[in-house]
């Protein structure tokens, strides 16, 4: 049941983040004329924060797994 708090509990902070990431990627986008190069530009970071936050998510419910056995 804690593992499920936990999980609600991030849905805030989870949402204020993809906030400031969309308004970041708006802004960037109006810097750069062709889509083209922003494409260019941003993929390697955008790689980097998905896997960032995929290791975030994963490591706590990992060892909650671990715990519970």
């Amino acid at each position: 049941m804690d593992w499920l708090l936990f999980i609600i509990g991030l849905f805030p902070i989870a949402s204020l983040c993809f906030i400031v990431l969309g308004s970041i990627f708006f802004w960037l986008l109006s810097i750069f004329d062709d889509v083209e190069d922003f494409i260019n530009f941003a993929i390697r970071p955008a790689i980097l924060v998905l896997a960032g936050f995929s290791i975030m998510l994963c490591i706590p419910l990992l060892t909650l797994q671990v715990h519970q056995r």
